[in-house]
């Protein structure tokens, strides 16, 4: 029986740390992002997110919630910005044309 319960305890245990980190993920972490696809035509446009540069269209960003300003870029277009709403848990692409200078 001792053995048996030697064996068993750290098994368990490594059970509750695997399960509390992911309850911790699904119910404390993962609302607290959203993702934002951003495409736009043409594509290859700069992608800046509050401010940070991200990369370049089509592109999929995580972002904590809240409101964010996204800027697209690119030579030869006017440049875009506006404001985004980033809710937590949710996923949204967002599509724009740019326009030629």
């Amino acid at each position: 029986m001792r053995q048996r319960l030697k064996i068993l305890l750290p098994i368990l245990g490594v059970v509750l740390l695997v399960l509390g980190g992911l309850l911790y993920y699904r119910y404390v972490y993962y609302p607290t992002l959203g993702v934002i696809g951003v495409a736009t035509e043409p594509e290859g446009a700069t992608v800046i997110l509050g401010g940070q540069e991200e990369g370049v269209t089509p592109l999929e960003v995580f972002r904590g919630t809240g409101t964010h300003t996204l800027v697209l870029e690119k030579d030869g277009y006017q440049s875009f910005e506006t404001e985004v709403v980033v809710e937590g848990g949710h996923h949204q692409v967002l599509g724009y044309v740019l326009m030629k200078e």
